[in-house]
């Protein structure tokens, strides 16, 4: 079964190609796709060659947020049935072994996946707001790697679709969260649904709104911006010192950051830090956040600014590139092949 894909050719180019879809295996299902969820971010790097060693892999297949139908159910399957909606994040597109070798990301018309890797899509949740399943799992991790805590004063660094997703996380948590951004549309979507605080950093002293909250600093730092330069912001903004007495505070390195980082080893040191790296996202992390929308927790819908057409991907991964602050949540809509 031959099926259209996405690929990442070289920098700045972005082609179609045609892939062989395998039948499933008997623990597999065969998924349809009607949408996919596109990252600014890891995206935008992978297409612009920025993405450590991806030069080295053109072309690439990616795509990390399958939203479809079940075409086919593997014969030891009972947990999917065909016609049903699901979406599928991390786990890779099995393939036919030829130029892209035997598994390749997402961006495929169909795509064989272990049913465990597979999560059904709640009635109350739509297509659309599923694609956004994928981006807002990644910080489920640094959530839980960071340990954020009721009551927790959370600092969130970058609203695009990855922080507004944690600054809804933390809230959902019980923390209390302030956001930052410098493009107004940003800070003012993060105002009405993600944040308890949203500051335009061109336009306020972050620091200032920090410690009005808390005369020790935040509990938690997430930076989703996926900038080099805002460490020493970060470091006057995060509580913690050098005694028993006083609470260490916590950063969270939850953007990709493709130029190096340099510390104030000293300012770090004398708070006590820890920094936690998370790395993408899980299945389990995509099973919450299904749930919390189906229970209407979160909400992402609001966050979507962009869609396009299948035949037109080359012209949005370009505009994503070209106009990457007016793009927060964006997807692609596959015909129904």
């Amino acid at each position: 079964m031959k099926t259209k894909a996405i690929v990442f050719a070289d920098v700045g180019r972005v082609e179609f190609v045609e892939v062989d879809i395998p039948q499933p295996n008997p623990d597999e299902v065969l998924v349809r796709s009607s949408l996919s969820g596109v990252s600014v971010g890891t995206d935008g790097w992978y297409v612009t060659g920025k993405y450590s060693a991806v030069r080295d892999r053109y072309p690439v297949i990616y795509g990390y947020a399958r939203v479809g139908v079940v075409g086919e159910v593997g014969s030891e399957v009972e947990t999917f049935e065909v016609g049903q909606r699901v979406f599928v994040g991390n786990p890779k597109t099995r393939l036919v072994p030829g130029k892209f070798g035997n598994s390749c990301g997402n961006y495929t018309g169909w795509g064989c996946h272990k049913s465990e890797d597979v999560v059904p899509i709640p009635d109350s949740v739509s297509d659309e707001e599923a694609t956004m399943v994928g981006l807002a799992s990644v910080p489920v991790v640094g959530r839980d790697l960071t340990g954020v805590l009721p009551d927790d004063l959370v600092v969130v660094l970058g609203q695009g679709m990855i922080g507004q997703s944690a600054a809804q996380l933390c809230r959902a948590q019980g923390a209390k969260v302030i956001t930052a951004d410098p493009l107004q549309q940003r800070v003012e979507l993060s105002e009405s649904y993600s944040s308890d605080i949203a500051v335009n950093i061109r336009l306020e002293d972050l620091a200032s709104v920090v410690f009005n909250e808390s005369s020790s600093g935040a509990d938690v730092v997430f930076e989703c911006a996926g900038r080099s330069d805002t460490m020493d912001l970060i470091l006057d903004i995060v509580r913690g010192g050098c005694n028993d007495s006083e609470k260490s505070g916590k950063v969270c390195m939850q953007g990709y950051f493709p130029n190096p980082i340099t510390i104030d080893f000293h300012a770090a040191h004398m708070r006590r830090l820890t920094m936690t790296f998370p790395c993408g996202f899980d299945v389990a992390g995509s099973k919450e956040i299904m749930k919390l929308l189906d229970e209407r927790q979160i909400n992402l819908s609001p966050l979507i600014t962009h869609e396009w057409d299948l035949e037109q991907a080359p012209q949005a991964f370009q505009y994503m590139i070209d106009q990457p602050g007016d793009v927060l949540g964006m997807f692609i809509r596959w015909p129904n092949n």
